[in-house]
């Protein structure tokens, strides 16, 4: 049997779902379910009993529970024993998108497997967050944009869709019914990020190579902040081109009307960073590690 296996099964058991269990740790549902066969194959039991509503722990199924809880904490304590960060802390800074969008789903599942472990985020624009590894501040570095840096990796680990985010009312329904082209959206007031914001480089490459203009947008605020955007946006005040993780809740319970760019999408990377010569500690390690578990299928 494999950590990843029983890593699957516990998730099945804590949310007693396995769509919920494959969203949670970021796999897919019948990645999930190959792993519980595995299980049952290579112990030649049954751990779950399967219904349309529901699923029942067995009680052999209840027992690898509870002994693969106590094998996690174990790897967590060797992890711990070996770790070169004596008070077991993982320093990280984050930009918009990766800080509000994306860690908050890392970092529970992260705590439960190692619960030893402590959290230091700090949350900046892309090129803040760079600016303080450049001071040793940071273990790792998560961004939505890559800068010429010859000392550090920047390693890609999922990608985000620009699109543009608009109010939910009667005219741009309409203007979405009528599939308006990109260059007639971008004719209506603009809010855009501020200047050292990864979403903000990105749109701006993007329209350039949409041949239009950042100078000639109707530009009506600039704002630091993702959450204020949208709730101007709601408000009526423009429409933005923004990150796809950032409305992702928006977009499915209807408050913010998002357009989807299609032939002309454009996808950026997000990206991990650290020094190339820094020996990472072991948590910091198996924190990367999880991260590319979770968004591997995903990018």
């Amino acid at each position: 049997m494999e950590f990843k296996q029983l890593e699957a099964f516990a998730a099945v058991v804590e949310w007693n779902s396995f769509s919920e269990a494959a969203r949670r740790i970021y796999l897919t549902q019948p990645t999930i379910s190959s792993h519980i066969r595995a299980l049952e194959t290579e112990l030649n039991t049954t751990l779950l009993n399967r219904t349309t509503k529901h699923i029942e722990v067995t009680e052999e199924g209840q027992y690898l529970y509870e002994e693969t809880q106590k094998i996690l904490q174990l790897r967590s304590r060797i992890y711990e024993h070996f770790s070169q960060n004596p008070v077991s802390t993982i320093r990280l800074g984050a930009s918009t998108i990766p800080a509000l969008y994306l860690l908050p789903n890392v970092l529970p599942v992260f705590k439960k497997r190692y619960p030893v472990f402590q959290f230091e985020l700090w949350q900046s624009d892309s090129m803040g967050v760079i600016e303080r590894m450049q001071e040793h501040d940071l273990d790792l570095g998560f961004v939505g944009t890559k800068v010429s840096l010859p000392d550090y990796t920047f390693l890609p680990f999922a990608r985000d869709e620009l699109i543009i985010a608009a109010p939910a009312n009667d005219y741009y329904r309409k203007l979405h019914e009528e599939h308006v082209s990109l260059e007639r959206l971008m004719q209506e007031p603009i809010i855009l990020r501020e200047q050292k914001s990864g979403t903000r480089k990105e749109a701006a490459c993007f329209l350039e190579r949409m041949h239009i203009p950042v100078s000639e947008l109707n530009v009506v605020a600039q704002m630091n902040d993702q959450e204020m955007i949208k709730s101007f946006i709601r408000k009526g005040l423009g429409i933005s081109i923004m990150s796809g993780f950032s409305v992702a809740e928006e977009e499915k319970d209807g408050s913010l009307l998002v357009f989807h760019l299609g032939e002309n999408a454009s996808w950026r990377d997000l990206y991990m960073v650290y020094e190339k010569k820094k020996n990472l500690s072991a948590p910091v390690k198996q924190f990367i590690q999880l991260i590319h578990h979770m968004f591997s299928r995903k990018s």
